[in-house]
């Protein structure tokens, strides 16, 4: 008898160690070779699939039920490796900056726009808690693993309709809890005046 993906996502979820390892058997070779399309040095590759199964092993505990589990580590690996490429872009654009003494400013500013950046992502995750589980999945598959709305609604067995109205609902309460959160911060600097 076939396991069904289902299953094995299940198990893997409440932390059985053997259906990560069925999971690692059953995409490993699909996913490299998908990844193939988006990264061509396999070191690298290989890399960004390790960081992806730590990833998911980590946060098993807070992954959503799917449908489509091919589908959905597809994804999760084609955005694992965009984030790569961007951190190591970025990693050799400060880099090659620093070589340069001349432009030590450049770098300092890079450097002060990457941690904004971070302050940025830490800021959109807090916000991020504070809508339910459902909003925060329906907005990570969009924007974080760039699904279409068709695609989130095979993936979470909806309606397309029903996806843009969580769309809506979710992007209108990350506005509210992102306009409350700005101005709780720029009241507490005020006061610290």
């Amino acid at each position: 008898m076939i396991e069904k993906d289902t299953e094995i996502w299940q198990a893997f979820r409440q932390g059985d160690k053997s259906a990560f390892e069925r999971l690692l058997y059953r995409y490993y070779r699909p996913l490299f070779d998908y990844g193939l399309k988006f990264q061509k040095d396999p070191d690298i590759l290989r890399d960004n699939l390790h960081d992806l199964m730590l990833s998911l092993w980590e946060r098993r505990a807070f992954l959503n039920d799917t449908d489509n589990l091919k589908l959905y580590l597809f994804a999760a690996l084609r955005h694992q490796i965009f984030r790569g490429k961007q951190s190591a872009k970025l990693l050799i654009e400060i880099s090659g900056e620093f070589d340069d003494a001349s432009v030590g400013q450049a770098a300092e500013e890079k450097m002060i726009q990457a941690e904004s950046a971070r302050a940025q992502s830490v800021q959109i995750s807090h916000v991020m808690q504070k809508l339910s589980r459902r909003q925060q999945e329906v907005l990570h598959l969009k924007f974080f693993e760039e699904l279409s709305n068709e695609q989130i609604a095979g993936l979470l067995g909806i309606s397309r309709p029903a996806v843009a109205n969580l769309l809506y609902s979710a992007l209108r309460a990350f506005k509210l809890c992102w306009k409350t959160e700005f101005t709780l911060v720029f009241l507490m600097i005020i006061m610290s005046r």
